[in-house]
């Protein structure tokens, strides 16, 4: 009894040699655990120095990316105030459309986290009034997201 398939399970383009590879790397590479941001900062300033120095400028071909870093950094400004960019600040973003449908237009306000690119709030309207629009500003406070 022979079998023929007319479909292959994966792509032909997905196991090529240098794909597997990488793959193979991904899975069993360990990754690096550190108990501090200062002891990650100490290990990955001089590898990522040591990469940068290897890999050509994709605009200059004929210098490294860290000659060009090393040039850049003589312009850039320093922040005088502390800066830490781990912090999460709460943004809301609100939008108001409309939605044409058979049988007219359906308004539409809808509230995003913006750090989440997450609708957390929004109502639907046959007809354009500011109450729905605060009912769906109001949503996020009502299922525990605070603004």
């Amino acid at each position: 009894m022979h079998f023929k398939f007319e479909t292959a399970l994966f792509e032909p383009v997905a196991c090529t040699p240098a794909r597997i590879g990488y793959i193979r790397e991904w899975l069993f590479t360990p990754l690096a655990r550190f108990a501090s941001f200062e002891e990650m900062n100490t290990w990955l300033v001089p590898t990522r120095f040591r990469e940068l120095a290897a890999r050509k400028h994709p605009v200059t071909p004929d210098r490294s990316i860290q000659d060009c870093f090393a040039q850049e950094q003589l312009t850039l400004r320093g922040i005088p105030a502390s800066f830490d960019g781990y912090v999460e600040h709460m943004v809301r973003v609100s939008g108001f459309t409309y939605v044409p449908t058979w049988t007219g237009f359906v308004y539409v306000a809808f509230v995003i986290a913006t750090y989440a690119w997450y609708i957390v709030g929004w109502r639907v309207s046959r007809t354009a009034h500011a109450g729905f629009v605060l009912d769906a500003l109001e949503q996020p406070l009502h299922e525990r997201w605070p603004l």
